[in-house]
């Protein structure tokens, strides 16, 4: 029965950390967000509420790009409560998020005629 137990709690702490991970990944991805945005958020999240702190001693990694500089992963770590003694443990998530970039407006010419039909003519 403690073995059913533990697990959920592992689950929980996962689900908590999952959900700080993905708020520094939306934080940071943001067109011209600040190099802490992601910092920010995530300790945001980690400090609201008092109901159910599931992830213990959680740690937040900054930002690593991808290979190509278009993405970045972050990674959280921490301990789930542990129902036996002397016994850690630990949970890890990490999660992928692009960098949003500035693309231009195409612009459309209004002296183009719209699709569909011919118009008829008048003869």
């Amino acid at each position: 029965m403690f073995a059913t137990i533990q697990v959920a709690v592992y689950f929980l702490a996962r689900t908590e950390a999952l959900a700080v991970a993905q708020a520094a990944v939306s934080a940071q991805r943001v067109y011209g967000a600040k190099a802490t945005a992601y910092s920010d958020a995530a300790t945001a999240l980690l400090n609201e509420g008092t109901d159910g702190q599931w992830l213990q001693d959680a740690l937040v990694g900054t930002p690593k790009p991808t290979k190509d500089g278009t993405g970045f992963t972050v990674t959280v770590v921490g301990n789930a409560p542990s129902l036996i003694p002397d016994f850690t443990v630990s949970v890890s998530v990490i999660v992928h998020g692009t960098y949003e970039v500035n693309t231009p407006t195409p612009v459309i010419s209004p002296s183009q005629p719209p699709p569909g039909p011919p118009v008829p003519t008048a003869p």
